[in-house]
């Protein structure tokens, strides 16, 4: 753990993607013309303050085997939450590159997401969460707020043919794709899936409106504070 805390700074300092572009294909000003036969090729993120970003991934973690070495339950941790306090927003870079275009970069946020530890997870000795990401200038086919998810919070690729088979049925279902990103220089699987915004609306050629979503105060919360778990 100290030694990736100590060198995570470098972890991308080769990556050439994110050099300045001599000349930029007009995707970055806008226009290219959105559609579903664009081709994601290549998604990257770099934090701006990787060390701040790194270490509050590794007290997520190290709170999580805390958690872990306590409970009597090898599957279920009860007690865990991925607290606020981990959720802080970071700002960040985002490199957009699709197939036959030249990559555009932008500027973004991201932060840790979800509720539970398999949220959480290890790529070739390094943290790694879900993520939510808000691009600031820019989009990814007129999407500006998505979620990484790791793939085994949405039980991997059931996640999208749950969401494939919703549309055909003409429910209202979020774009939802595997992809490949990196994250400060940390190549990972992702489940990409836009955030139900006005741009979800927009897409499913719905005029904008008022999206009705569960308050977690009466679901998950309220579980917590009662607690059901032990309850049944």
């Amino acid at each position: 753990l100290i030694f990736f805390l100590l060198f995570s700074t470098n972890l991308y300092s080769e990556d050439l993607s994110f050099k300045p572009q001599d000349s930029i294909e007009p995707y970055c000003k806008g226009n290219i013309p959105i559609s579903d036969n664009l081709v994601l090729e290549n998604l990257e993120i770099k934090v701006n303050k990787n060390k701040k970003w790194s270490k509050n991934l590794l007290n997520l973690h190290v709170y999580f085997q805390e958690t872990k070495s306590k409970s009597h339950n090898n599957n279920w941790f009860g007690d865990f939450r991925i607290n606020k306090k981990f959720k802080k927003k970071f700002k960040s870079k985002i490199l957009v590159k699709y197939k036959n275009y030249k990559p555009c970069i932008f500027k973004s946020t991201v932060r840790v997401t979800g509720d539970l530890w398999w949220h959480l997870g290890w790529n070739k000795g390094a943290p790694i969460s879900s993520l939510y990401v808000e691009i600031l200038n820019g989009h990814i086919n007129n999407i500006t707020k998505f979620k990484l998810l790791l793939p085994k919070a949405r039980n991997n690729e059931n996640e999208i043919f749950t969401a494939v088979i919703l549309k055909s049925l003409n429910f209202l279902s979020p774009r939802t794709s595997l992809i490949k990103a990196k994250v400060n220089g940390n190549k990972s699987s992702y489940i990409f899936q836009e955030d139900l915004r006005k741009e979800f609306l927009e897409n499913l050629s719905y005029r904008e409106g008022p999206i009705l979503e569960g308050d977690e105060r009466f679901t998950i919360m309220l579980k917590d504070s009662e607690n059901t778990f032990k309850k049944k």
